[in-house]
């Protein structure tokens, strides 16, 4: 017997959660144009029953993310009619040994949001990325009961079952929390990060898929694929070609990552604007005063690692115990340069930010926290955290690292884009004036000039002017861009979905 249900409102806070997962739903169903749930959950069913047989079988619709439609799947052993016969033989076994009758078991069903290939990560390398941390870290992470890469099943989409790991959004208990169970939560996620940390490669780049069946199932084959570029509104057809991967250095992986995405932008548009390499000698001028050390690896990075993907429960007034991370995307879940993967989870101690600021603005880092509960908080991740991840958390040169790199790997760009990559040259100029970063955008060789100091007597108010005419030809050109690509690109989704993914 398989149904269908909604999830219920018990409560007010449930009912004003239930009514935004509701327009959620409705809006996704328009924009991602999906089928819609009433009848969608009629498929998922007959897969569910084809996997788990005829029992008990309950789908549940959920809020889904910016990749995957989500839906909750409850699978119950059928019970015989009590004091019957049947339902005698079934629990007598039980009675007499004491043990536990089975549970019912809860899965996730996660089905790409488009089923058309722009350049981004398919489902199978989620997969991969999931077993590889499944298989090295400590806390709990979803299990994968099934998966299917192609088209030719039930619900005519990729899909990968997960089993669904206990406990409540922690985004949902955070405004409830103590200041004792927020600490308690702090430590937790150290110790996650912690675990993170300690797996390296010398490789910048996604898990690769595995070739072969006998490969998927194994832990110990693993490869590195670099990044590849991606764009929303150009097919694979359109998009350079990922070239192979190999070892590198930060600084290597840094200026590479530039010299990819200028020709991407040169070869789209024929031209490239004069903040370009502005940021391209920030790169240099941060290997040059040893921010990227050489011998630095690259570290495995959860780069979507907030409190609405972490499982948890409240076991006491002082207490928060994590049950489990989700959402192991391979578009956010990387090996990335270590200034990446130290980043600060200031979130937790800027309690007066809105939740999205909170995440996502980097200028936070360097921000001191506006209660004395939040300086608390960031005192001890300091002394958790230790003098290294310190170190690359809040040192303005890797903070700017941190928001160049996300602005140079992004393909569609909006006039406010440009203006944070302004604000970065801005940052960096008052950090070191020493370093030169006027150059002529004219020229078309992108190696052209190289890092000269200025000179001490200079005055620099020609510098000024021409940061300022550099600035005005972004801005037109930006400007004409977007009426040109507004018609073509009204309805296309932006894949970037993290202030420092890769």
């Amino acid at each position: 017997m398989s149904e269908s249900i909604l999830p219920k409102s018990p409560t007010k806070g449930r009912e004003d959660e239930d009514d935004v997962m509701s327009v959620n739903s409705s809006t996704s169903t328009i924009e991602y144009e999906h089928e819609p749930f009433d009848t969608f959950q009629h498929k998922v069913l007959q897969l569910c029953e084809a996997q788990f047989g005829l029992q008990n079988i309950t789908v549940e619709r959920m809020t889904g993310g910016s990749f995957n439609r989500i839906i909750g799947v409850t699978v119950a052993p059928t019970q015989p009619k009590k004091w019957t016969s049947h339902w005698l033989r079934s629990v007598f076994p039980y009675c007499l040994s004491g043990r536990v009758k089975k549970k019912d078991s809860k899965h996730i069903l996660r089905i790409p949001r488009s089923d058309v290939d722009l350049g981004a990560c398919g489902m199978e390398y989620d997969v991969a990325v999931l077993r590889f941390v499944r298989s090295r870290v400590k806390f709990a992470v979803p299990d994968i009961t099934s998966f299917d890469f192609t088209s030719t099943n039930v619900l005519g989409s990729p899909y990968m079952m997960q089993s669904r790991l206990p406990g409540q959004n922690l985004q949902q208990l955070w405004k409830g929390l103590s200041h004792p169970q927020r600490v308690s939560t702090l430590r937790s996620i150290v110790d996650i990060t912690s675990q993170l940390h300690s797996l390296t490669s010398s490789f910048a780049g996604t898990i690769r898929p595995s070739k072969t069946l006998e490969d998927l199932h194994s832990l110990e084959v693993i490869e590195v694929e670099k990044f590849r570029i991606t764009c929303p509104v150009l097919s694979t057809e359109r998009l350079p070609a990922t070239p192979p991967n190999a070892p590198q250095t930060t600084f290597e992986f840094l200026m590479e990552t530039w010299e990819r995405h200028a020709g991407f932008e040169k070869g789209v548009d024929t031209f490239l604007m004069p903040v370009w390499y502005k940021l391209r000698r920030i790169i240099i001028a941060l290997h040059e005063l040893g921010f990227l050390p050489d011998t630095d690896k690259f570290h495995f990075c959860h780069s979507d690692l907030y409190a609405r993907n972490i499982l948890a429960e409240t076991p006491d007034d002082a207490t928060v115990k994590i049950n489990g991370v989700i959402d192991w995307d391979a578009q956010l879940s990387y090996f990335g340069p270590k200034f990446v993967a130290y980043r600060a989870p200031f979130w937790l101690w800027h309690s007066d930010q809105p939740s999205s600021d909170a995440e996502r603005e980097e200028s936070l880092a360097a921000t001191e926290p506006g209660t004395e509960q939040d300086r608390q908080m960031k005192k001890l991740f300091e002394e958790l955290a230790g003098e290294e991840w310190v170190c690359y958390a809040f040192t303005p040169e890797y903070v700017i690292a941190r928001r160049l790199l996300y602005f140079v790997q992004l393909t569609m760009r909006s006039t406010q884009d440009f203006e944070e990559a302004h604000n970065i040259v801005r940052d960096w100029r008052e950090l070191h004036y020493e370093f030169e970063l006027q150059d002529n955008f004219h020229f078309t060789d992108i190696d052209q000039g190289s890092l000269w100091s200025v000179d001490s007597n200079r005055e620099d108010k020609d510098e000024d002017a021409g940061a300022q005419s550099d600035k005005e030809d972004d801005n037109q050109h930006v400007e004409a861009l977007n009426k040109a690509s507004s018609s073509s690109s009204s309805s296309s989704r932006s894949l970037s979905s993290s202030s420092h993914s890769l």
